[in-house]
């Protein structure tokens, strides 16, 4: 099913041991594109299983047609006109925010599968509603490459400049379900 699952196993570790402590939990987006409703629901139900099997997260929240420059906070805060039934999504982007009362682990497919923006990621990491200064309690972002899974604590993503740079990688679409 995965062609290098080198550090799978660590991850699937490290979530046994400190599934008390955390809750992990998945995002999936799809960008504004031509593509049918059906093509968007299967991408997005794909994507949501694969954090589901692979990652093991208990919830995967999923927002369609919204871009990786589109500010995280601003994601699904208004009705959208697009609505699918997506298997395995337990609702939208604002729905994971609500999640606040746990140690979070955000797992998501590739760095632009959240953002391209990395003052968004450090706005998203530090009050994930910056206008309302509301906190919460994100711990970890997980990272799937594919190939190798990458983590990154709250301290990185909040002081370490290269850690965010990352997150500004966009060079053309990729279809994260075939990850």
């Amino acid at each position: 099913m995965w062609k290098d699952i080198s550090n799978i196993s660590q991850f699937r570790y490290l979530f046994r041991t400190t599934q008390l402590q955390f809750i992990t939990i998945g995002y999936v987006r799809k960008s504004n594109t031509a593509e049918s409703k059906t093509a968007k629901q299967k991408s997005l139900s794909l994507q949501a299983y694969k954090l589901k099997t692979k990652y093991l997260c208990k919830h995967v929240f999923t927002s369609v047609d919204t871009n990786a420059d589109t500010l995280i906070e601003d994601r699904d805060y208004e009705e959208k006109k697009t609505k699918l039934d997506i298997k395995n999504s337990h609702g939208d982007c604002q729905d994971s925010i609500k999640m606040s009362d746990k140690k979070v682990r955000l797992v998501v497919i590739s760095f632009s599968g959240l953002s391209t923006n990395p003052g968004d990621i450090y706005d998203f990491v530090k009050y994930v509603r910056k206008k309302r200064r509301i906190q919460w309690n994100l711990k970890e972002i997980v990272v799937d490459m594919g190939y190798k899974v990458e983590i990154f604590t709250r301290h990185q993503l909040l002081h370490d400049d290269k850690v965010l740079k990352q997150f500004k990688c966009r060079t053309s679409l990729k279809k994260r379900s075939l990850l």
